[in-house]
């Protein structure tokens, strides 16, 4: 076992992240120690970004502490998760207080808590792969950052299998695609865009799927911008838009 000691501002990768750093594929499973100010990945941010992290490392404190950051302020925390036990006052599974950051897609080992912007999941949920594949946003392209290989990883890694779910989550693809949609589950194709100059760049009608799908479960910020003629000859439920 590995410990990381401290009395303040101690995080598990950086201790205090600002001026626009990113923080990503990166995880902590040390136990921490601390008095306060205590993260998993960070300690706290400012005007910086979590993507892709996680922290199954127990935190023991005595104030102030967050599974992935206690406080980040103007900055995001995104596809994350926490499994450790954090023990204190003034704690929360993924953060303690937000200031004016974005918190989306993260997920937790469920405590019996309920905390904003963060959802709760049980052991089983981490075992059989379902987080891994929520964590990639219901995708399963080469590309994906979280793996896990179910029966082995108790939750998602960044090395193993990818994970599939047609009639139920799996290492197999079983979808049997035909024109972009699943003839066993109805489930369409989705690849995630490209991101350029903060909009998802769509040239295709599956990057379309994702985009649809990602807003209409609740993601309502992000921006796209179509670069080609797509053609759908599918019903598509309505994308969702707020002005």
């Amino acid at each position: 076992d590995s410990y990381l000691n401290g009395y303040q501002n101690v995080g598990g990768v950086v201790g205090y992240a600002s001026n626009s750093t990113a923080i990503s594929n990166c995880y902590n499973a040390s136990t921490i120690k601390g008095y306060y100010y205590i993260g998993g990945i960070a300690s706290s941010t400012t005007n910086s970004s979590i993507t892709n992290c996680y922290n199954t490392g127990n935190i023991n404190t005595s104030y102030y502490a967050g599974g992935i950051s206690y406080y980040p302020t103007s900055s995001s925390i995104t596809n994350c998760y926490n499994t450790g036990t954090i023990s204190g006052s003034y704690v929360g599974p993924i953060y303690y207080t937000n200031n004016g950051s974005t918190i989306s897609n993260c997920y937790y080992l469920a405590n019996g808590s309920s905390y904003s912007n963060s959802i709760p999941k049980d052991a089983s949920a981490f075992a059989s792969g379902e987080v891994a594949y929520l964590l990639n946003n219901q995708t399963y392209n080469d590309d994906v950052a979280w793996r896990q290989t179910i029966g082995t990883d108790n939750t998602p890694t960044f090395n193993g299998d990818i994970v599939y779910y047609c009639t139920n989550y799996s290492n197999t693809n079983e979808h049997n695609m035909v024109d972009g949609v699943c003839s066993i589950c109805d489930k369409l194709y989705m690849e995630q865009p490209q991101i350029v100059d903060g909009y998802y760049v769509i040239t295709n009608r599956y990057e379309l799927f994702w985009f649809a799908n990602t807003v209409n479960n609740g993601n309502t910020t992000i921006k796209a911008r179509l670069e080609n003629d797509i053609v759908v000859s599918l019903p598509l439920q309505t994308i969702q838009h707020s002005d």
